[in-house]
């Protein structure tokens, strides 16, 4: 586990805080975990554990993100997976506090610089919408609930597919480091169906 239960519940009970508040300070503490218990060595072992995922995956139209900065980074897998002829999108911001649209990556497609800085296909690139999404995550719980970077992107994506009767499978990607105990969560927070670290491949009920 990314860290141990008591020294986590420690940081839940800090002292009286609003939701907001309490997952900033969380956030803060994850990306400082992630940072010093990342790496390569970690990333291509989940990587490896997403490859040998990947027979089963054959026919599955799916979303992966592009990492940055400290984030584990699943470019290696979005060529492999396109490689072998499946369907990748990858998220696109169109507006601030919207739904994500996800854009078919192919490895001619014309690339742009969103505000965050992180590359994505182009307005002429083909919009898809996946049955399975590999999302990025700052922390998550044993229950499946996500703590993300506090945009609610993936929340709002999420819940208009739903709205839509569309129900992706929703798996995170991350280092063990970011796996703990329990987590605040909001109404609007989705949970994860599952969790890919360098570690395990866990399924969340």
């Amino acid at each position: 586990m990314g860290c141990g239960e008591r020294d986590w519940e420690l940081r839940l009970t800090g002292g009286p805080e609003d939701l907001t508040a309490l997952k900033k300070r969380l956030r803060a503490d994850l990306l400082r975990r992630r940072e010093h218990r990342g790496g390569e060595g970690r990333a291509r072992a989940a990587l490896n554990r997403c490859l040998a995922l990947r027979a089963s995956w054959a026919g599955v139209r799916v979303g992966v993100y592009l990492g940055f900065g400290h984030e584990l980074d699943p470019l290696p897998l979005v060529r492999a997976l396109v490689h072998r002829g499946a369907v990748v999108g990858l998220p696109v911001v169109v507006r601030n506090r919207h739904p994500l649209v996800f854009r078919r990556y192919l490895p001619n497609v014309l690339m742009q610089q969103s505000g965050f800085g992180i590359s994505e296909p182009g307005v002429r690139a083909r919009p898809i919408r996946p049955d399975l999404v590999l999302a990025p995550l700052v922390g998550v719980d044993r229950t499946g609930t996500r703590l993300g970077y506090g945009g609610g992107f993936y929340d709002r994506t999420i819940e208009r597919w739903r709205r839509r009767g569309h129900h992706p499978e929703i798996i995170g990607l991350a280092f063990e480091a970011q796996f703990v105990p329990r987590l605040p969560a909001g109404r609007h927070d989705v949970r994860l169906h599952g969790l890919i670290t360098e570690a395990a491949f866990r399924r969340f009920t």
